[in-house]
């Protein structure tokens, strides 16, 4: 069996960031300092599970922030179901913030997976297929450095035929700050996708002829 070893890279003097997979396959960021012999943890959560509220998913389990160098493996192994047989820590600052180093990581070893804008005067519409295969169709227009999301609802054949256009439940944000980020973030945490860049294209290649969507999990 191979043996894991946990390798820290260093994000800025004496704090270490790691992202990692445990034995249940389930991929973790956790953020330490170390001083001495004593290792304080300052973060830990799970990266695959959506934030609630302005929360990330804390694993269950977990519950120790200050630990000495010796018995952090012990916290892995007991905490977040992970054994590792051993740590590395990299000598090299990366000064990357948590969501720059969790986005490097996780696309370093995920295919791209882009969400579709169609741009017509400053009104940006898609059609895409979430995580749960239902089609949602999103509209969204930018005024200044706002943006307000103008339309959204389920695009299935089932609501069509019942004239019905129902919002999805997850969708809380209406006008936010006109980002790329913002747009990916509020697609991905409250329509339940899972893209990884934004495509904006002013070639509408037919979106108005087609009920189809353009993009997601088709």
């Amino acid at each position: 069996m191979q043996k894991s070893i946990l390798y820290l890279d260093k994000k800025q003097g004496q704090t270490y960031h790691a992202i990692f997979k445990n034995n249940h396959g389930r991929r973790l960021y956790i953020q330490l300092q170390i001083n001495n012999n004593e290792i304080f943890i300052s973060d830990c959560f799970y990266t695959d599970r959506h934030a609630r509220n302005g929360h990330n998913a804390v694993p269950c389990k977990f519950h120790t922030s200050h630990c000495t160098c010796d018995s952090l493996i012990d916290v892995f192994k007991n905490e977040l179901d992970k054994t590792f047989f051993g740590i590395e820590f990299s000598d090299t600052e990366n000064k990357l913030s948590t969501e720059e180093y969790i986005k490097l990581k996780t696309q370093v070893k995920t295919k791209y997976k882009f969400l579709i804008l169609v741009n017509d005067n400053n009104t940006y519409k898609t059609r895409l297929k979430n995580r749960i295969h239902r089609s949602i169709l999103l509209e969204i227009v930018r005024s200044g450095n706002k943006g307000t999301i103008t339309d959204c609802h389920y695009s299935d054949k089932t609501y069509k035929r019942n004239n019905a256009y129902i919002t999805p439940s997850g969708l809380t944000s209406i006008t936010f700050d006109f980002s790329l980020y913002n747009i990916l973030k509020i697609v991905n945490s409250e329509l339940n996708c899972d893209f990884t860049d934004v495509i904006i294209t002013q070639d509408s290649f037919g979106f108005n002829d087609s009920p189809l969507p353009i993009c997601g999990s088709i």
